[in-house]
């Protein structure tokens, strides 16, 4: 997109958006009212560090483990500095209770207008509720998780929500998540696809559900290119369809109206419906805005009247619900649609004949949205920004591969516009595709000596620029996903070459964590940027490093044997890896971030997340054997991803595959110990003569497996199991040390 500023606006101020291909992320700068960390903490909060701190000074520590003191000062972590459990778990509670001093318990979400959709900070809160239920506190649990759900329900049922087409805006200028900055950013929607999952996960409510799907099949509709990459943002701006005479859109066209033809992003994308365009004035938010005669004249005299009830359009307009939403009366007589009644309400206020049943009037209301978004769809577009951000696209790979298996648990699936209501295993595709694209057009395998190289972006083209440490974050967390839903192991394997570039790139071997830049003495170096930042805020992205901590706990619960620099074909010897095991590069990591962890953990959410998942450590771990594409293991699949649990990693295993189990032999030795022994006892032929004396191969065939679960945690694992069911029971039940059985070499399983 090029460069730009937005319109000013009351609590808000001018925002430069460079042209991606010329500065990594962290030069674009972020809108004013963005919410900041405050470095002051409370007497609580203190004391709850400083015991935390006391407790981890009176343990018997190792001499490289850190002692950072949020109000005494941090030592600056050395060589093999780590974490301390106490600390990492302290800074989980004092990042949950800043989110809840800042929490607004009316309209939701945290702080006051302008309002920004920061998904790091749902994710906290749900983490923190998680270990509050393990401590056995469920009133602080509820308080937190309710926080959580509250400001997920206010923002999807705002305008900053896209009522009729699906996905988010960028942000909300006023109070209530009402009226938007319209701009629609990749980076923002992913994000929020995996907090609603979270929800709909925790809850079981479909509408967390429903918003998830209407973020994604917006995605795919809108902006997706030919070759599957995801493309970059729509404009906010675009031409003002009332400035210049146009036809009036049919009411009943179908949503494929929308997938107009992609332009570069420099120009602007004109509506369907042969509409000649006279190029009137671009506004803000003209694309989205509605007069109530329009909304009634494509609906008519019955859904007209529902539809405006239900979303609050009034022949006035909409937009002076507060003295912030429009304090440039740019939007008078405006509408933009937000749920000010339930359905099922509306209808029973109207006596519509479906005023008794929910569900119907759910569909009319669907299919009201439909038939208006085939009517937008005629106006002239937004401009598109059609780069292809690998970063950005990472972000997306994981929320379409955790969709995937999270909404197979949903009930009655139906298509209520804007969600196509796809079968789930359509999203595992999307995910697969996204990866491809990456892979395909982002990577160069050849260079780098032959480790390999990501580029930042792809516009007609791979971009010049180098990727940046969260394009690596961000890929390798999405393939993560992507491979621990039934994704396949190639993208496993392809996380963990790109772990060890990563490592090689952006490393800090002082005191831990990433730089986001490559070092400008090396060949890597963009030489524009002579300074090596290292961020360390969480804002509308997570920072590379804080992404990067939790990648690398869960590939040392996945992989904990490292491969060799050697694995990925670097004859040549010039790939330099940090010589440390994944699970040490992520204390080291954390260990950086000591005194930010300590003094401002509301600065770096996502950075507490990964303290949590530290301070879990070991990780839950799950192994799914059976045959790859099997109903029965993706019904293990679905039931092991059905429930919220932060704190496991997946292993997917193929018995009958002896390449799979030729890797798991070297990268998880205990892994696949267990699943050979128990496939080589209990797939035992149930008629007819043994197959010798050592038993059957596990790789004799898929018609002798049936799928199997494995739970274990502390080094202890619950008997293996083959019912969905009791999956989904061991996930759910709070994870209490010694719970388990003793991890043994052989299981019986009653088939």
């Amino acid at each position: 997109m090029e460069e730009r500023t937005t319109r000013p606006r009351t609590g808000s101020c001018k925002v430069s958006w460079p042209h991606l291909d010329s500065a990594p992320s962290f030069a674009v700068s972020l809108p004013c009212g963005e919410p900041t960390a405050k470095t002051s903490r409370t007497s609580s909060t203190l004391a709850q560090l400083t015991e935390a701190l006391t407790e981890s000074a009176a343990a018997p520590a190792g001499p490289s483990e850190v002692q950072a003191s949020g109000a005494a000062g941090a030592t600056v972590p050395t060589g093999g500095a780590v974490l301390s459990p106490a600390l990492a778990s302290a800074a989980v509670d004092a990042c949950a209770h800043d989110l809840a001093r800042r929490y607004d318990a009316e309209l939701g979400g945290f702080g006051g207008a302008p309002k920004f959709p920061r998904p790091c900070e749902i994710n906290l809160l749900l983490r923190a509720a998680s270990r509050q239920m393990d401590q056995g506190d469920p009133l602080a649990a509820r308080r937190l998780r309710s926080m959580a759900l509250h400001s997920l329900t206010a923002m999807a049922s705002g305008g900053m929500y896209d009522q009729l087409g699906g996905g988010f805006h960028r942000y909300s200028v006023d109070e209530l998540w009402h009226v938007p900055h319209f701009e629609k950013m990749l980076y923002d929607n992913p994000q929020l696809v995996a907090s609603y999952l979270a929800a709909f996960q925790l809850t079981g409510d479909k509408q967390y559900a429903l918003v998830a799907r209407g973020v994604l099949d917006y995605l795919l509709r809108d902006m997706t290119s030919p070759g599957g990459g995801l493309y970059s943002a729509e404009d906010a701006d675009s031409e003002d369809p009332h400035s210049y005479t146009t036809a009036t859109a049919g009411s009943s066209s179908s949503s494929s109206s929308s997938n107009s033809s992609k332009s570069s992003s420099s120009s602007s994308r004109g509506g369907g419906g042969g509409v000649h365009h006279h190029h009137g004035e671009r506004k803000e938010g003209a694309f989205y805005v509605w007069d109530h005669s329009e909304v009634m004249s494509v609906l008519g005299p019955e859904l007209g009247p529902f539809f405006c009830l239900v979303y609050g359009i009034d022949e006035e307009g909409n937009c002076n619900r507060s003295f912030r939403s429009d304090p440039h009366s740019e939007f008078e007589g405006k509408n933009v649609p937000y749920v000010a009644t339930q359905p099922e309400v509306a209808a029973a206020s109207l006596g519509l004949p479906y005023a008794g049943d929910p569900a119907e009037a759910t569909r009319r209301l669907a299919a009201a949205r439909e038939r208006l978004h085939a009517a937008r769809a005629a106006r002239p577009r937004p401009s598109l920004d059609d780069k292809v951000v690998t970063a950005w696209n990472g972000m997306a790979i994981g929320a379409f591969a955790l969709a995937s298996r999270a909404l197979a648990s949903e009930p009655q699936v139906e298509r209520l516009f804007p969600s196509e209501g796809r079968p789930p295993g359509a999203y595992l595709h999307a995910a697969q595709r996204v990866a491809s694209f990456v892979r395909h057009h982002l990577w160069d395998p050849a260079a780098g000596g032959g480790a390999g190289r990501l580029r930042r972006s792809f516009c007609k083209g791979p971009s010049a620029v180098q990727g940046f440490a969260d394009d690596y974050s961000a890929l390798i967390s999405g393939l993560l996903d992507l491979y621990e839903c039934g994704g396949g192991r190639e993208w496993l394997e392809w996380a963990m070459q790109l772990q060890a570039v990563q490592d090689q790139l952006f490393w800090d071997s002082h005191s831990g964590g990433y730089f986001s830049t490559a070092d400008p003495a090396s060949a890597d170096a963009d030489p524009s940027i002579r300074i090596r930042i290292k961020d360390d805020y969480d804002g509308a992205e997570p920072t590379a490093s804080s992404v990067a901590a939790i990648n690398l706990l869960r590939l040392a619960g996945m992989v904990p044997e490292r491969p060799s620099p050697s694995s990925y074909g670097n004859a040549g010897g010039a790939f330099e890896v940090p010589s440390m095991s994944y699970d040490e590069a992520a204390q080291r990591t954390l260990a950086s971030f000591a005194a930010r962890l300590t003094q401002s953990p509301l600065a770096v959410p996502y950075m507490c997340c990964a303290a949590h998942m530290l301070s879990k450590r070991p990780a839950r771990q799950v192994i799914v054997a059976g045959p790859a594409g099997a109903p029965d293991t993706s019904a293990l699949l679905d039931a092991v991803h059905a429930s919220y649990c932060p704190d496991k990693v997946v292993l997917v295993l193929d018995p009958t595959n002896p390449g799979e189990m030729e890797f798991w032999r070297a990268h998880n030795p205990p892994a696949h110990a267990m699943v050979a022994s128990h496939f080589a006892k209990s797939q035992q032929p149930r008629e007819g003569p043994a197959s010798g004396a050592g038993g059957p191969d596990p790789s004799s065939g898929a018609n002798a497996m049936t799928a199997t679960a494995f739970i274990c945690q502390n080094y202890t694992c619950q008997a293996p199991t083959i019912d969905p069911v009791r999956v989904r029971q061991l996930l759910t039940q709070q994870a209490t040390p010694g719970s388990a059985q003793p991890l043994l070499q052989h299981f019986d399983v009653k088939l």
